[in-house]
Parts: structure tokens; C-alpha cells; sequence
């Protein structure tokens, strides 16, 4: 991981073309075919889900199947939604929290005529004015050691990153910018809003445009190891530099 990323001690590592990538955004377009292999390189059984993905039981990672240790196991089908974010992350029953949180978790970005067509109306260039965002709390102590309160309440960070940083930036320039959003926190609800540089908080009406569509933050409330119940979001925010910070 580069210099200053704050990341758990696991994540995906996916070839393709004879290179490697870490947890890397998937994009992938509808109607596709989709094969991938999983190889299993930890101490315990995991298994990939697709999280939002319509797809059969046997290629839906949802925990009826996993892979052991030292085991592979094989994707194969075909794209089916519309373009949109989501996500992949571990679902073996009971560990699930645990895996995603020690740093196996990533975005997919499907695409698809619609999708396509509103990033050329819109000047969208991934990466520059479109921009994902993994939101996820930690703890300062390495590890996931759960406690009887953390049991109850869910497995609560005492610092929220984005992209794995700290308190980050990104410089702008006044035009539209379109942000995708993943909570890959373990049980918290999260409520976004925009700041200036000096700490002031930006209402609705100082900022030119702000569509936000954001699905339901609410934790699992099941008793034993909570899952994350992330929310997929995605805004357009026109930025202004003097509100920039």
C-alpha cells in the first residue's frame, strides 16, 4: 500500500494481463461474461459476494458456498444490472465483519449505454471529476479484538478514513464533480456533509448543484458478528474553489 494508507493486514490481490492490482475498482459492462478464480491465501474459509450484483446462488458469494483454505474456487457469468456502483466484499458466515475490516473489500463500477452517455454529457473523466470514495471507521489499536460491548452495539472506529486516509484533500476546480460512495464502515451510520477549509459548515444553498442519492445506512441489528450494510451513494456536486478545503 503507498506511504501514509492506513489499511488491515488482508486485501485482494487480482491479476489480469500478468499484472497485479490491490483491491481493485472492478469496471465492468453490462451483458458482459464475467470468470474470475478465487484463491484462497488466508487461514480461514472466505468466499467473494458481490454486493448488489443480480446473479445465481452458486456464483453470489453469499456464504452457502465457501472456499477453505489453500482451495480455489471459479466465477462464471454474465452482467446483468444497470450502471451503477457496488461493491465486493467477504461473506463467510460469522467472520464476515472481521475479513472486510482487516481490508477485503472493493467497488465495482458497472457500465452500461446510459452510464456512458451521462459521463459524456456531464465531462466526466474517472478518476479526475468522477471520484470513489471507500468511507470506513477504524480503530488506533491493530487488530480486530471484539469486546461483549462491541458484541451488542456492532464494532464501532475511533477515526474515519477515506480511501484508507486521514483527514485527505482534493484539490478542485469550479466545474461539476461527480462523487461515488461506498460506507465499508462495520455498524456506523454515517450523515455527509461539506465543510469549508476554515471549518464552516456549507448549506444547501451556498453550493450551485447537490444531488445526493443515498440508500439506507442502518447496521444489521442480528445478534453475533455484525456485517457492514454499507450505503451505495452518489452525488453531483458543482464546487466553487473559494469553498474548497
Amino acid at each position: 500500500m503507498p506511504t501514509g494508507v492506513v489499511h488491515g493486514p488482508l486485501a485482494f490481490r487480482a491479476r489480469h494481463r500478468g499484472r497485479d492490482y490491490l483491491n481493485p475498482t472492478l469496471i465492468l459492462r453490462r451483458g458482459e461474461r464475467v470468470r474470475a478464480t478465487l484463491a484462497n491465501r488466508i487461514d480461514t474459509p472466505t468466499i467473494v459476494h458481490w454486493h448488489g450484483l443480480a446473479v445465481d446462488a452458486r456464483n453470489d458469494g453469499n456464504g452457502l458456498y465457501t472456499v477453505a483454505p489453500g482451495q480455489t474456487y471459479d466465477y462464471d457469468f454474465e452482467v446483468r444490472d444497470r450502471g451503477s456502483l457496488y461493491w465486493y466484499h467477504p461473506h463467510p458466515h460469522g467472520i464476515t465483519a472481521r475479513q472486510t475490516y482487516g481490508g477485503l473489500l472493493g467497488m465495482i463500477e458497472i457500465e452500461d449505454e446510459d452510464e456512458i452517455a451521462l459521463r459524456k454529457a456531464l465531462d466526466l473523466v474517472i478518476g479526475r471529476s468522477e471520484i470513489g470514495l471507500v468511507l470506513q471507521d477504524r480503530r488506533s489499536a491493530p487488530g480486530y479484538a471484539r469486546t461483549d460491548a462491541d458484541r451488542t452495539h456492532g464494532f464501532f472506529g475511533d477515526e474515519l478514513l477515506i480511501n484508507g486516509t486521514p483527514c485527505p484533500f482534493f484539490d478542485v476546480a469550479t466545474r461539476l464533480y461527480r462523487l461515488r460512495m461506498v460506507n465499508a464502515c462495520n455498524a456506523r451510520t454515517l450523515r455527509l456533509a461539506f465543510r469549508t477549509a476554515a471549518g464552516a459548515r456549507v448549506h444547501d444553498a451556498a453550493l450551485t448543484e447537490l444531488e445526493l442519492d443515498v440508500c439506507d445506512l442502518d447496521p444489521a441489528r442480528a445478534g453475533g458478528d455484525r456485517e457492514p450494510d454499507p450505503a451505495l451513494g452518489a452525488g453531483l456536486v458543482r464546487a466553487r474553489e473559494d469553498l474548497a478545503g
